[in-house]
C-alpha cells in the first residue's frame, strides 16, 4: 500500500480529497481543444457531438466554455482574414485581366 501523509486530525494516513474532487481538479470528463474545434464545425460524429453538447450545455464546464469562445473567436477571425485575401486576389485579378484585356486591343488581336 502507498504511503500516504497522515491526516492531522487522524492516526491512520488518508487521502485528503474525493473522486469528485480529483476529477474536477483534473478536467477528466472536459474535451481536448481539437475535439471543441471539431464540434465547432460541426465534424463530430452523433455521438460526440451529443457529449460535448450535454458537457457546454447543461454541465455549463466554465474551462470548456471559455475554450469554445477563445476558438470561435479565433475562427472567426481566420474567416475574415480569408474574406480580405481573397478580395485582394480577386482585385488583383480583375486588374490583370483588364491590363491584359487592354494590351491584346493594343496589338490589334483583340479583334
Amino acid at each position: 500500500m502507498a504511503d500516504y501523509p497522515r491526516h492531522p486530525d487522524r492516526e491512520e494516513a488518508r487521502l485528503d480529497m474525493s473522486i469528485s474532487q480529483v476529477w474536477a481538479a483534473e478536467r477528466i470528463s472536459c474535451p481536448h481543444r481539437d475535439i471543441l474545434r471539431a464540434y465547432l464545425a460541426g465534424g463530430l460524429e452523433a455521438a460526440a457531438q451529443d457529449y460535448v453538447a450535454f458537457h457546454l450545455e447543461v454541465i455549463r464546464c466554465p474551462f470548456c466554455l471559455a475554450n469554445l469562445e477563445d476558438l470561435d473567436a479565433a475562427t472567426s477571425a481566420e474567416k475574415e482574414e480569408l474574406r480580405q485575401r481573397l478580395g485582394r486576389a480577386a482585385d488583383r485579378t480583375v486588374s490583370s485581366s483588364a491590363v491584359f484585356l487592354e494590351r491584346l486591343r493594343d496589338s490589334g488581336a483583340g479583334g
